[in-house]
C-alpha cells in the first residue's frame, strides 16, 4: 500500500459527471441473493466497530463487505480528515481485494467529490464516461471505467464526513431496493467514519504531545550541553540531527558565517555592504535521512548536486546564494519556503532583484521545502540553521517557534565557545608570560646559585691554599729554624754540623721552589712569559730527563721506561717550558704511583687535520683520580681526596702550572683514570700533545 499525495484528473473544476442513457435496453443484474442478509451485514458493521479502532482495518473491511453484498466491481468508502483536508479511502475490487489509500486535499476538487460534499441524497448514474476510478486513487486500478455509479454522502452530527461509492464497469440501472439498502447502512458507515475521525484526532493529539515532549527534551539537552561547556562541534551535531528528526524532515544543516573583518550587525544591512558580499558560509554540522535510513524516500543526489560524502567544498559565499541574502536582510526573522520553485516565481513576479543561483549545498531540485533560521546574539549574525524536505511542506507556526528556540540555544553555545576561547587564549597568554617570567627567575636563581657555589668553592680553595701554603712554607721554615738552633751548639761534631747544613740547604731549596712556582704561575696567568723557540731533540731531552730521576724514589722502588720512535724526532718549541712540563708530570707520577710499579713514557708522531704533532703519553699505576675530581685536576690548589687522606706532600700547583705551560706552548693536555680489574689501583694517564712546529707550516723535522 503506497501513500498517495497528489490526485490528477482530466475534468475541470466546473465540469460535472455526464449521465448517458443507452438507447438499447440497459443491462440489469439478477435479483440480489444477499438482500435477506442486510440485517446480518449491519450486524457485521457493528461488530467491526466494537472490535477494531484502526482505520486501516475498518475502511477496507467496509468496502469489502459492501462490494460483496452489492456484487459490484469496485467499492469506495472514504473518510474525511477535517484537520488535514485529506481523504482516507478504503477500496475493494471484485469483492475480494481491499486496501487503504491516503489522498491529498487536491482530490476534494474532483467533480464527484464536490457533488457528494454538497448533496446528501443518493446519486445514481446509469452510464457515464466522464472519469475513471483510477483518477481518484492516483493511478491505482487505472483502466477500469466507472460506467455506472451509485454514491451517497455520510453525515455525522449534521456534518459531511465521507461517502460511499459503488461502481460497475458496464451501464447499469440501479434498483430502488439497492438505493434503499445503501441509504439504510449509511448511518452505520457514518458512525464508523466518525469513530475513525475521533481515533485520528486522538492520535493527532498524542502525536502533538509526543512532538512537544521531544522538542522540549531537545531544548533541555541543548541547555545542559551549553551549561556543561560541551565542545561546540558536539552541540551543533546534536542540535542539527535531533531538530531534523523532531520535525521529521529529510535534511538539516548548520552554517556558520565568517566575515572578512568583524561580525556583521543585523541592523542597517544591505547587499551593497562589503561585509555581506564577502561573508562566507561554512558547513559546521549536517544530518541527512539518506545517511541513516536506507529506505528513505529522499532520492540520492544527481550529478552536479551536493552530497555530504562528495568532495565538493562545504563553504560558499553568501553573495553566490539567493536564499541566504533575504535571510541576512530580514534577520532575525526566519525564512520559510513551502515550495522553492513557487517562491522563486513569486519573487520574480514581484519584481525582486534576485539571482537565480542557489548554492549547490541546498540541492534545490530535490529539496523544494526549506526553512532558514538566523543564528544571532545581541544583534550579531553568527550563522544559519537550515532544514529541508523532499516534498512540498508548509511550515507550521509552532515549528517556527521551536526552531527559533533551538537557534537561540545554538547561538548561546557559539557565543559561549567564542568567549571561552578568548578567555582561554588570554589565560594561555598570561600563563606563557608567567612561565617566561618564572624561567627568567629560575635562570637568575640558577646563576645566583652557581655564583654562590663558585664563591663558596673559591673560598674553600682559598682556605685550602692558605692551609697548604702555610704548611709548605712553615714546614721548611720550622726545619730550617731547628737546624740553625742545632748549629749554634758549641760542642757540635763536624758530622752533625754537616747534616744540619744539608737540612738547611734542602729546606731552603724547597722554599725557593714553592716561591718560584707561585711566581711562574702568576707570570703565565698574566701572559708575561716570552717563549724561546728552538730546535729540540726529543730523544736527547727524554734521556736527560729520565736520568735525572734515577734513584729519586728508592723507598718506592719505582722504575721509568720509555718508548721512543726508532726514527729521531725533533720539534720547534720552548725547551725550558717543555722540560718543566715533563718534569712536573714525572714528579706527579712518582708521588701517586704504587710502590714497585713502573712509570711509562711513550713518545709518538701524528698528523691531525694537516698539523704535525708530537704526542707524549705518561702513565702510572697507583692512586686514581675520582670522577668528581677529574674535571678540576688542573685547577690551582686542587688536590685529590686520596692525596689529602694519605698525606702525600704537594701544594696543588704542579698540574695547574703544567696546564698554563702547555697552553703557552700551543698544546693540549688531558687526564684519564681507569680502574684495573681485580685491584684497588688505577691506571692514570696524561696525554700531552705539542705542535712539532711553532709556525705549524714547516715540514717534518727528522
Amino acid at each position: 500500500m503506497s501513500p498517495v499525495e497528489t490526485l490528477s484528473y482530466s475534468q475541470t473544476k466546473d465540469a460535472a459527471p455526464k449521465v448517458l442513457i443507452s438507447d438499447t435496453s440497459p443491462h440489469t443484474s439478477p435479483q440480489m441473493t444477499h438482500w435477506a442478509n442486510s440485517i446480518e451485514m449491519l450486524k457485521q458493521l457493528a461488530l467491526i466497530l466494537r472490535t477494531s479502532s484502526d482505520p486501516q482495518v475498518i475502511l477496507p473491511f467496509i468496502s469489502y463487505l459492501l462490494g460483496r453484498e452489492f456484487q459490484v466491481e469496485c467499492c469506495l468508502v472514504a473518510a474525511r480528515n477535517t484537520s488535514q483536508s485529506t481523504l482516507q479511502v478504503g477500496c475493494s475490487r471484485d469483492g475480494e481485494e481491499a486496501a487503504l489509500y491516503q489522498v491529498s486535499h487536491q482530490v476534494m476538487e474532483h467533480p464527484l467529490i464536490e457533488v457528494l460534499s454538497t448533496h446528501f441524497d443518493p446519486l445514481a448514474i446509469a452510464d457515464t464516461q466522464a472519469f475513471e476510478i483510477g483518477q481518484l486513487l492516483e493511478g491505482q486500478y487505472n483502466g477500469i471505467p466507472a460506467r455506472a455509479i451509485l454514491a451517497i454522502s455520510t453525515q455525522f452530527q449534521g456534518e459531511w464526513n465521507g461517502f460511499i461509492a459503488l461502481m460497475r464497469s458496464q451501464p447499469y440501472y440501479w434498483m430502488a431496493q439497492e438505493i434503499d439498502l445503501l441509504r439504510k447502512i449509511t448511518d452505520q458507515v457514518a458512525l464508523a467514519i466518525a469513530q475513525i475521525g475521533q481515533i485520528q484526532s486522538s492520535h493527532s493529539l498524542q502525536q502533538q504531545m509526543l512532538a512537544s515532549s521531544r522538542r522540549q527534551a531537545l531544548l533541555e539537552k541543548l541547555i545542559l550541553a551549553t551549561r556543561d561547556a560541551t565542545e561546540l562541534d558536539e552541540v551543533l551535531k546534536l542540535a542539527t540531527q535531533e531538530t531534523a528528526q523532531a520535525l521529521q524532515v529529510d535534511r538539516a544543516t548548520t552554517l556558520l558565517l565568517k566575515y572578512p573583518d568583524t561580525f556583521l550587525k543585523l541592523r542597517g544591512m544591505s547587499t551593497d555592504e562589503p561585509g555581506v558580499l564577502r561573508a562566507k558560509a561554512n558547513v559546521a554540522a549536517e544530518w541527512s535521512a539518506t545517511l541513516t535510513m536506507p529506505n528513505s524516500p529522499v532520492q540520492p543526489p544527481q550529478p552536479n548536486q551536493y552530497s555530504p560524502n562528495s568532495p565538493q567544498p562545504i563553504s560558499f559565499l553568501v553573495s553566490d546564494c539567493s536564499l541566504c541574502q533575504p535571510v541576512l536582510l530580514n534577520a532575525p526573522a526566519p525564512l520559510e519556503i513551502s515550495c522553492l520553485e513557487t517562491w522563486i516565481a513569486e519573487r520574480y513576479s514581484a519584481g525582486a532583484d534576485i539571482s537565480p543561483s542557489i548554492a549547490p549545498i541546498f540541492n534545490a531540485k530535490t529539496m523544494p521545502a526549506v526553512v532558514l533560521v538566523p543564528l544571532e546574539s545581541q544583534n550579531t549574525l553568527l550563522g544559519l540553521l537550515v532544514l529541508q524536505h523532499h516534498q512540498v511542506r508548509p511550515w507550521q507556526p509552532e515549528e517556527l517557534v521551536f526552531l527559533e528556540l533551538v537557534a537561540a540555544q545554538i547561538s548561546t553555545a557559539i557565543i559561549q565557545t567564542q568567549t571561552l576561547r578568548q578567555v582561554q587564549a588570554l589565560v594561555d597568554e598570561r600563563t606563557a608570560q608567567l612561565q617566561r617570567s618564572l624561567e627568567v627567575q629560575a635562570k637568575l636563581y640558577e646563576t645566583t646559585r652557581r655564583q654562590i657555589d663558585q664563591l663558596r668553592h673559591l673560598n674553600q680553595m682559598k682556605d685550602e691554599f692558605l692551609s697548604t701554603v702555610s704548611h709548605e712554607l712553615l714546614t721548611p721554615l720550622t726545619s730550617m729554624t731547628l737546624a740553625i738552633r742545632m748549629l749554634r751548639q758549641a760542642n757540635l761534631t763536624p758530622e752533625r754540623q754537616a747534616k744540619y747544613l744539608d737540612i738547611l740547604e734542602k729546606q731552603c731549596a724547597q722554599e725557593t721552589n714553592l716561591i718560584n712556582d707561585l711566581l711562574a704561575l702568576q707570570r703565565l696567568e698574566s701572559q708575561q712569559t716570552t717563549l724561546q723557540v728552538q730546535r729540540i731533540d726529543i730523544q736527547s731531552l727524554i734521556n736527560d730527563l729520565t736520568h735525572s730521576f734515577d734513584g729519586r724514589w728508592p723507598e718506592k722502588r719505582l722504575t721509568i721506561t720509555t718508548d721512543l720512535p726508532q726514527r729521531p724526532l725533533a720539534l720547534q718549541s720552548d725547551q725550558q717550558g717543555l722540560q718543566q712540563v715533563l718534569t712536573e708530570l714525572l714528579t706527579n707520577a712518582g708521588k701517586y704511583a704504587a710502590p714497585g710499579t713502573t712509570i711509562q713514557l711513550q713518545v709518538s708522531h701524528q698528523v691531525e687535520q694537516g698539523i704535525s704533532q708530537i704526542v707524549f703519553n705518561l702513565s702510572n699505576i697507583g692512586l686514581g683520580i675520582s670522577l668528581e675530581d677529574l674535571p678540576y685536576i688542573f685547577n690551582k690548589f686542587r688536590r685529590g681526596q686520596g692525596a689529602t687522606q694519605q698525606a702525600i706532600p704537594g701544594t696543588g700547583l704542579g698540574l695547574a702550572l703544567v696546564k698554563f705551560l702547555v697552553q703557552n706552548l700551543n698544546g693540549t693536555i688531558t687526564a684519564s683514570s681507569q680502574p684495573l680489574e681485580g685491584t684497588n689501583t688505577h691506571e692514570v694517564r696524561f696525554k700531552l700533545t705539542i705542535p712539532q712546529f711553532h709556525d705549524r707550516t714547516l715540514p717534518v723535522l727528522g
